[in-house]
């Protein structure tokens, strides 16, 4: 192979590697915008944890809500049967989903 070969082959890769090099940069300043834009999920998580492991006391607030203002508990139950619809019908998406990823994983494997 000639040196001028040689040469524009050392510099062609040179040119690349600092394209990969910036390339990783921006990529990485992305995913933590991303993921600092997404911290809150971590905090509905921990809160979903906390009323997991407290039933009784979400249900003494909401009694209490009930009693003291019975309208307001009405819109809050209404709304927070929405919520548990609307989640239960993406968990079932995310899982079928999931679920064709994964196979097609296992099929290319």
């Amino acid at each position: 192979m000639s040196s001028d070969r040689l040469t524009a082959l050392l510099q062609h890769r040179a040119r690349l590697v600092g394209r990969a090099r910036v390339e990783r940069d921006h990529l990485a300043a992305t995913v933590v915008q991303i993921e600092s834009s997404l911290s809150w999920l971590d905090l509905v998580k921990r809160a979903g944890t906390e009323v997991r492991s407290h039933p009784l006391g979400v249900l003494a607030v909401l009694a209490i809500l009930a009693v003291i203002r019975p309208r307001g508990a009405l819109k809050l139950l209404g709304s927070g049967w929405w919520l548990w619809r609307l989640y239960q019908r993406f968990r079932r998406v995310w899982t079928l989903a999931a679920g064709i990823v994964a196979s097609r994983a296992a099929s290319r494997a």
